[in-house]
């Protein structure tokens, strides 16, 4: 992914090329979706989307897919002031465990990677996530 794309897209407006999670379709009919409503099908579309959601600074999303025993620690403003003080660069996802379709748990192991400042750095996970009432929400971070 380009930085120009995410300079963009921090401005507003969308690349029509390729979704921020690095999959090749436009955001609209990837990542935007699922932020406008849509389920995720599996685990893997619901971490691809809370990184679009990073990358957007939509915050909302973040919270509402954000397991219900979990939210209680979450400061959107703190949140937010996160990700408008990074520029992302781009997802790699590494491995994935279950969070198929007919699953009720999955794990996404990746790497998230960014510009904060004059440095660059990158977030690697290996996050747990479990499907209630047929949707997809994020737990935690798996060691």
């Amino acid at each position: 992914m380009s930085l120009k794309k995410i300079i963009v897209a921090d401005c507003g407006a969308v690349d029509v090329t390729t979704c921020f999670c690095g999959r090749d379709k436009p955001y609209e009919d990837c990542c935007g979706r699922v932020h406008a409503g849509a389920a995720p099908v599996t685990a893997e579309d619901l971490m691809r989307a809370r990184y679009c959601a990073f990358v957007k600074g939509n915050v909302d999303f973040l919270a509402v897919t954000l397991h219900p025993d979990e939210r209680a620690g979450f400061n959107k403003a703190d949140v937010k002031e996160f990700c408008q003080s990074v520029i992302w660069t781009g997802l790699t996802i590494h491995k994935k465990t279950r969070g198929g379709p007919q699953d009720k748990r999955g794990t996404v192991k990746f790497t998230a990677s960014f510009i904060q400042g004059m440095s660059s750095g990158e977030i690697r996970e290996n996050s747990l996530f479990e499907r209630l009432d047929g949707r997809w929400f994020y737990v935690k971070e798996l060691n």
